[in-house]
């Protein structure tokens, strides 16, 4: 599978320096979803891309199957685009609009030659079929779909070339909520016939929830907290991800889901502050917070927090 060792990405901004992604560990379990969780500008896309190989980190290592992605040989590196697959967050500009959906779903099929002729256009009726798309709809522009229907042919797209693993990337913050409940029933479905690995990032926690077998909680580049979905949302450790739980709504309209919330405004990814990232928009930060970056634990069960509250005694 695919897994990120001590990763960072920096970005040069005019005389200063961008920190994306500080230290990140993090893998993804076979069969499993583990979503990725924070506020925006976090890094959660910053390490999609890494991920998927639409950037590389500046430092620390991403491995696929063991091997570092930088020093696959190039059959290595054609299995692994095979292997791992992006669903974009928008429907409306990843897809292109000079081309038929046919030719958008048969484009990866082309480039890695997994299907020619007659074999070609059954492959793609077979694909809109799977994510609910009549066959004629491979003669149409993208244009000619709705929101929720763009992002099936993305779907489509990422599964032509039986990939392992699917990153999605906000796939249903442009949809409609109606919608969106149809594209996680589609993505469950998919992954319990296929077996399916996701990272699924996402900053709307209701259908991290129901997703999710694991989840990681990212603030300002670096992971503060990963659990089992579970385990997280019924007891969180770290202050940032109480927050974000107490912000989120429940189901019912109006009701809000626990008290408070994330106050304040994230620092600047290029003036990080001193000691803890978090202790000016924290509740429980004292002295100790403010001078000093606290390191990430593991606990029992395998949870890790980054928090000097769980370090203390």
């Amino acid at each position: 599978m695919v897994e990120a060792l001590s990763v960072e990405k920096r970005y040069r901004v005019g005389k200063g320096e961008l920190w994306a992604l500080d230290s990140v560990d993090l893998s993804l379990e076979r069969g499993k979803t583990l979503a990725l969780v924070g506020e925006s500008g976090c890094g959660k896309s910053t390490l999609a891309r890494l991920f998927s190989l639409l950037e590389e980190p500046t430092g620390g290592k991403i491995l696929f199957e063991g091997r570092e992605l930088n020093k696959l040989s190039r059959p290595e590196l054609a299995r692994f685009r095979r292997s791992v697959q992006m669903i974009f967050q928008d429907p409306y500009s990843s897809l292109n609009p000079r081309m038929r959906v046919g030719e958008i779903i048969g484009e990866p099929l082309d480039i890695h030659k997994l299907a020619a002729g007659n074999k070609r256009g059954e492959r793609i009726a077979e694909l809109l079929d799977l994510v609910g798309l009549p066959k004629e709809a491979a003669m149409r522009y993208p244009r000619e779909f709705s929101g929720g229907q763009r992002q099936r042919i993305s779907i489509a797209r990422a599964l032509a070339v039986e990939p392992e693993v699917i990153i999605a990337d906000e796939p249903l913050s442009a949809l409609d909520v109606s919608v969106q409940a149809q594209i996680i029933t589609l993505l469950k479905k998919l992954q319990e016939e296929r077996g399916l690995t996701y990272l699924f990032i996402s900053h709307d926690l209701r259908v991290v929830e129901y997703l999710a077998d694991e989840v990681a909680v990212m603030y300002l580049g670096e992971l503060v907290e990963r659990a089992g979905g579970e385990d997280l949302f019924s007891a969180p450790l770290h202050p940032y991800t109480s927050a974000l739980i107490a912000s989120s709504a429940k189901p019912d309209p109006g009701e809000p889901r626990g008290d408070g919330g994330v106050r304040g405004e994230a620092p600047s990814p290029l003036e990080r502050p001193e000691g803890c990232f978090f202790h000016p928009r924290c509740p429980k930060a004292f002295d100790t917070c403010y001078h000093v970056r606290p390191e990430p634990l593991t606990l029992a069960g395998g949870r890790m927090v980054r928090c000097h509250l769980y370090s203390q005694g």
